[in-house]
């Protein structure tokens, strides 16, 4: 009788790890299905700092046909403090029109970002700035700013050009929404 409780204990010990390993599995899909449907949408893009060289029917500032263009505010548009730095990082994307912002430390560490792969291209972007390196790929522009004695980099990626005065204030932009959230 003993030889069948010890079958009976095992049975169910080996049934409720079944349970367990196919719940976890389970949650694991769904997490990783709501990171999809949350990134639908989001896509790599094209920053450059200097214009690019148009082809025929293209913009000789941007070098994207007018139909792609899209509207890069004025000098006189200013963000203001939201009171998050989400929402300072959202306002920043919207006014650009940017895919996506991360700042992150010298290191490699995400300080804040509207981009669902923030950590991967902290890490990567970050040794591109060491290295001097300001574009590292199309799409892409990496800055530095001086926050209280530290440097803090700036990734943007956008799919579009940006014309020649903007990359100042975009820096200054990233500056105060350092100010007012750290």
């Amino acid at each position: 009788m003993a030889f069948q409780i010890t079958d009976s204990v095992f049975l169910i010990t080996a049934v409720v790890l079944i349970v367990a390993v196919i719940a976890l599995v389970l949650i694991l899909v769904l997490l990783k299905l709501y990171q999809v449907k949350s990134q639908a949408g989001k896509r790599p893009g094209q920053i450059r700092l200097h214009g690019t060289k148009g082809s025929s029917g293209t913009s000789p500032l941007t070098g994207i046909a007018p139909e792609k263009e899209k509207a890069v505010p004025g000098p006189g548009i200013e963000l203001h403090d939201e009171g998050d730095i989400s929402k300072n990082m959202q306002a920043f994307i919207e006014k650009y029109g940017f895919d996506s912002f991360t700042l992150s430390s010298e290191d490699g560490l995400v300080i804040a970002s509207t981009s669902g792969d923030s950590q991967g291209e902290a890490a990567n972007y970050s040794q591109s700035f060491k290295n001097g390196v300001q574009s590292p790929e199309p799409g892409t522009t990496i800055f530095g700013i001086n926050h209280h004695g530290s440097t803090i980099i700036g990734i943007v990626k956008s799919d579009r050009p940006v014309p020649i005065p903007v990359p100042g204030e975009i820096e200054s932009d990233a500056t105060n929404i350092l100010r007012w959230s750290l």
